[in-house]
C-alpha cells in the first residue's frame, strides 16, 4: 500500500510523529523539549520527566501576547480529538484550522 493510500484509509496526512510546524508559527515561543534542555544544561529543571522528551515536543510556553501555531499532521475524515493541559492562566484559544489559516496579531 502506497503512502497515500495508507494516509487514505486512516484519515490521517503527515509524519508519524506530530511535532509543531515551526514555518507556520506567529509569536515568540519555546518548545518543551527546548527548554529541558536548557534547563537540563544548568541542572536545575524543576519537572521530573523532563527525560521524556515525547511529552514534551508539544509543549509551548509563549514569550510574546499572542502565539499561534499549528500542527505538521492534518486529519480530514474520522473521529479524532486531542488532550490540553492548561498550566497558567489568561486567554488561550485551542482548536481546528485548515492549511490555508494564516495567523497573525
Amino acid at each position: 500500500m502506497s503512502y497515500l493510500e495508507r494516509c487514505k484509509s486512516v484519515g490521517r496526512l503527515g509524519p508519524t510523529k506530530t511535532e509543531i510546524d515551526r514555518i507556520s508559527a506567529f509569536g515568540d515561543f519555546v518548545l518543551g523539549h527546548e527548554r529541558a534542555k536548557t534547563f537540563a544544561d544548568l541542572k536545575s529543571y524543576p519537572i521530573s520527566e523532563m527525560d521524556d522528551s515525547e511529552a514534551l515536543v508539544l509543549d509551548i510556553e509563549a514569550k510574546s501576547n499572542f502565539v499561534s501555531v499549528r500542527a505538521n499532521t492534518a486529519v480530514f475524515r474520522d473521529c479524532f480529538y486531542y488532550e490540553v493541559t492548561l498550566l497558567t492562566d489568561g486567554l488561550m484559544q485551542i482548536g481546528w484550522c485548515n492549511l490555508n489559516t494564516s495567523f497573525s496579531s
